[in-house]
């Protein structure tokens, strides 16, 4: 997935939690083990900033206003809430 837009209106109900899962059990139903990501700073993404941290994923570089990061099958913190 390249980019994941999402409304100010549905940030901080789960709504990225519930994404990210699904993401999550449909990458681990292929096999695949590990996943990076990136966040690029900009003037209307503030509130995302630490989503990936707070989600389990480790920081494996980071300049001004760039984190990149990855996690392994394990290492993700969410589930998908049916």
């Amino acid at each position: 997935m390249h980019m994941q837009p999402m409304s100010c209106r549905v940030m901080g109900r789960n709504a990225e939690n519930e994404i990210l899962a699904r993401v999550k059990n449909l990458l681990q139903s292929k096999g695949v083990k590990s996943v990076h990501a990136a966040y690029i700073k900009t003037a209307k993404n503030a509130p995302v900033e630490s989503l990936f941290e707070k989600l389990g994923f480790s920081i494996t570089g980071q300049e001004e206003g760039h984190k990149e990061y990855s996690a392994s099958d394990h290492g993700w913190r969410i589930r998908l809430v049916v």
